[in-house]
């Protein structure tokens, strides 16, 4: 392609199209490069429609597969049940590529401070983008290794979001009810591991260990954190994004404050995590 490749290529059930960026060389300037890597290949795809991806860039790939366009793909790929109409599917993702509407997600070993700060600041300022980072660890368990792939949250993402929404209330609200109301929009088997992790934390609430605060996102996405009352730091985010659960500690608060507990978390978390990654730590909480 004109701008190179990309590791990975996907879509959501939702049209949005994801690029995926694995970087796992512990060289620091590899990890700076995959930003410059992974925009230059979203500006590629902006303005490209459908049908000029089935017909360019990923038309070896899906004749390789055996489809014939990008939705026999997704069908295949077992999620056809969560696409309910297939044309309004490919509308959907004509729009994003038009606006430029794409999830990044970043795969690392190591997430250096630079690139966190970097990240969150792209994507405070960027409507249309949603971006991911994941740093992955490996774990040795009774011989055999389990890999564990674990978003990050930067710190000061965190910060620049609370300062944003205090002059938008509809963002920001205190405590979890906002986030109890949105686990309704869910599938029914989703919503037992969103009311899991949900009771996780009105139980160090009510144990006056925490206190709760809810955001909501863009594109509906619900995040409910438990923030350490003696510092108001945020513990781990709970996710209801696209009506899933999900659940991301943060490191570097376990670190501060309980660093002997996070390798044994890790632990827990890394079986599960290779078998069912939405709810990885849920079950443990």
């Amino acid at each position: 392609m004109g701008t190179g490749y990309t590791d990975l290529i996907g879509v959501e059930s939702n049209g949005r199209p994801v690029v995926i960026e694995v970087k796992l060389s512990r060289n620091n300037e590899a990890r700076r490069a995959v930003v410059a890597q992974i925009l230059a290949y979203a500006a590629y795809l902006h303005g490209y429609t459908v049908n000029s991806l089935e017909e360019g860039p990923l038309k070896t790939s899906l004749q390789k597969e055996g489809h014939g366009n990008i939705l026999d793909a997704v069908q295949a790929a077992g999620l056809e049940n969560a696409i309910s109409n297939g044309q309004e599917f490919t509308a959907a993702m004509e729009k994003s590529l038009s606006d430029g509407r794409f999830r990044l997600v970043f795969v690392l070993d190591e997430v250096p401070p630079e690139l966190s700060t970097l990240v969150a600041y792209l994507e405070n300022i960027a409507s249309e983008l949603v971006i991911d980072l994941v740093a992955v660890n490996s774990f040795d368990i009774n011989g055999t290794q389990a890999v564990l792939p674990q978003r990050v949250t930067p710190e000061r993402h965190e910060v620049m979001v609370k300062e944003k929404v205090t002059t938008d209330s509809a963002e920001r609200f205190e405590g979890a009810e906002v986030f109890r109301v949105s686990i309704a929009n869910a599938p029914d088997e989703n919503q037992t591991d969103l009311r899991r992790l949900l009771d996780w934390c009105c139980t160090l609430e009510s144990r006056n260990l925490a206190k709760l605060a809810t955001a909501k996102g863009k594109s509906g996405r619900y995040t409910l954190v438990p923030r350490i009352l003696s510092d108001k730091a945020g513990l781990a985010t709970v996710w209801n994004e696209s009506n899933r659960a999900s659940l991301t500690l943060n490191e570097t608060v376990f670190k501060r404050k309980a660093a002997e507990y996070l390798d044994r978390v890790e632990m827990l978390i890394a079986p599960k995590q290779s078998g069912n990654q939405s709810m990885s730590s849920a079950t443990n909480c």
